[in-house]
């Protein structure tokens, strides 16, 4: 048997790239500040526009996208640590929770956030899957 060397800043860095992903876009009115130039700070007055559903939609397509990419990322990270029996003892305790989160989410649910569909106030239901 090779054995398995895995960078645990890699991981690290994956976890904390997948973690703010996952904060916006559970909170999708944050996204409001990064989509189009309108100006607006309003959630009202901003996501009535046409071009905005617009930016918006495809902001959420592309997040949905690198929330993909991360995931398999840190899934094969996640895995490669299990078989190599990789303690964690270098990463800091938050970072070992959220490992420990995104694993009970794995064997709960491989895939997690895959094929969700986010709604939005007065624009409906958005699929994530393109």
């Amino acid at each position: 048997m090779t054995d398995l060397v895995v960078d645990k800043e890699d991981f690290k860095s994956a976890l904390g790239r997948l973690g703010t992903l996952v904060d916006e876009f559970d909170h999708p009115r944050n996204l409001v500040h990064s989509v189009g130039s309108q100006g607006e700070t309003s959630w009202a007055a901003v996501s009535g526009s046409a071009s905005f559903r617009q930016d918006f939609t495809l902001t959420v397509k592309q997040m949905q996208r690198d929330i993909d990419e991360i995931w398999t990322e840190l899934k094969g990270l996640r895995d490669a640590l299990v078989e190599a029996g990789a303690e964690l003892e270098d990463i800091d305790e938050e970072t070992e929770q959220g490992l420990e989160l995104l694993s009970a989410r794995l064997d709960a649910d491989p895939t997690y956030i895959q094929g969700a569909v986010i709604a939005i106030p007065g624009m409906g239901p958005i699929p994530m899957m393109v």
